[in-house]
């Protein structure tokens, strides 16, 4: 009887390891948020093509200003839903695609100052079979603003590797807190998906060169550009290394790393690519 007794008190102490275990995996440390008023929320909704919409909600409960990264080539849409804006500043930056907007607000009646904005992301996940990789738009404020990005992801397993390291997932929504993000930031994640990605194979015939592409569905207009650009440049190669070979094959692959900026290292090129790539 002790034996067993003691037997049974083992499995349960086991048991409960591995259960603190998974839940610490499951639900890594959330950094903590800062005494401040200022509250900027991006809800970042990822379509099942990989396309987002950034929603973003700023609120505040005191006269202010503050300062975020917008696209520099698209009109963000701006709504008050509370108080009113008393002047905004755009500034060129060093990122080529943003610019650095100043937003100055007085609360309204309710003593409250809330403000919409929104705009397209195109490509914020790339997919080919069951494995994706995030990365979203520059996120940045001043810092004296908490900021909170939340991301919707279709058909999530599972996360591989995120960038940063705290977060909280819960139905597909992975959250991310994030403090002194004035510089400008952006959070990356590589995860897997319920299911795979629907692939194509589109061929063309050039003389004697037959021209394949196999690629997921979403990305069908990317691939015939490929395969055209690649019509256009055969006299140049013919040129330069004689006759073409019989078939050309393209293969999309996902980086083994992406970076916080998206560049992919000419390393993970050359491996996948099986050659040199300069």
């Amino acid at each position: 009887m002790y034996r067993r007794n003691k037997i049974l008190l083992v499995f349960s102490f086991i048991s409960l390891l591995f259960i603190l275990e998974v839940s610490s995996i499951a639900q890594p440390n959330i950094a903590p948020v800062l005494d401040s008023n200022k509250k900027l929320v991006y809800h970042i909704l990822v379509s099942e093509n990989g396309n987002s919409t950034i929603n973003i909600l700023f609120n505040d409960t005191a006269r202010g200003f503050f300062s975020i990264y917008l696209p520099k080539f698209q009109r963000p849409e701006m709504s008050v839903e509370e108080g009113k804006i008393v002047f905004i500043e755009s500034n060129v930056t060093n990122y080529y695609f943003y610019n650095l907007t100043k937003i100055a607000y007085i609360p309204g009646d309710k003593g409250i100052f809330s403000l919409r904005i929104s705009y397209k992301f195109p490509y914020a996940a790339l997919m080919i079979g069951d494995k994706a990789h995030f990365i979203s738009p520059l996120i940045g404020a001043s810092n004296d603003v908490n900021v909170i990005v939340k991301v919707y992801l279709p058909k999530f397993r599972r996360i591989e590797r995120a960038e940063p390291v705290s977060y909280s997932v819960k139905r597909g929504v992975v959250t991310f807190y994030l403090k002194e993000t004035a510089t400008g930031t952006r959070v990356t994640l590589v995860y897997t998906l319920t299911e795979k990605v629907e692939e194509i194979v589109m061929e063309k015939r050039i003389n004697d060169t037959v021209i394949s592409a196999k690629a997921p569905l979403y990305y069908r207009r990317f691939t015939s550009k490929v395969i055209d650009t690649f019509e256009k440049a055969a006299p140049y190669f013919k040129h330069i290394f004689g006759e073409l070979a019989r078939n050309v094959e393209f293969k999309f692959f996902l980086p083994e790393e992406a970076g916080a900026l998206g560049y992919v290292i000419g390393e993970t090129v050359n491996v996948k690519g099986e050659g040199p790539i300069y």
